[in-house]
């Protein structure tokens, strides 16, 4: 009989700062945005897994193994939006903070069956479950400022919305 565990833990965050400048193109117009952004990304996640071998006799293995989880990925992202036309503008800046939450638990089991009839000949039949029960959420918060990004000059609106995955 041999028996087995290992696990596992990351927690990995990265801080990118994103500058987009973007024109389109329209018969009389164009529009312009800048977005300047500071974002927060995280990928997090867990596992301990478990199990072991029975060896039956020298052709008949059995393995038994279980797992559980998490995973989960995080952004959240302060921007600062100025928004204009030319050639007449009317110039918009805004605020927003989004985040979005993708994650939850799952959990594996396996049953194996190995039977060896010959050197490099094997049969090996395996059944599996596995569920996954999480959440995707996203919220944006956005609100009008002053041509500094300070002063509100509009209340926030916001914006959210959930799923539950199973």
């Amino acid at each position: 009989m041999n028996y087995f565990f290992s696990g596992s833990y990351s927690d990995r965050p990265q801080y990118p700062e994103v500058t987009i400048l973007a024109e389109t193109f329209y018969n009389d117009t164009n529009f312009l945005v800048d977005q300047n952004m500071d974002r927060l990304q995280r990928m997090n996640s867990y596992n301990i897994k478990g199990g072991a071998d029975f060896y039956l006799n020298d052709k008949n293995t059995v393995t038994l193994s279980g797992e559980y989880g998490f995973w989960g990925f995080d952004l959240n992202i302060d921007a600062d939006i100025y928004e204009r036309t030319i050639p007449v503008s009317s110039d918009l800046y805004m605020n927003t903070v989004s985040d979005l939450s993708i994650g939850g638990n799952w959990i594996n089991g396996n049953f194996v069956f190995d039977h060896d009839f010959k050197k490099d000949h094997d049969l090996v039949t395996t059944f599996t479950y596995s569920t996954w029960n999480g959440t995707n959420s996203t919220n944006v918060d956005e609100r009008i400022t002053d041509d500094q990004w300070m002063n509100p000059v509009s209340d926030f609106n916001y914006r959210s919305d959930r799923n539950d995955i199973n």
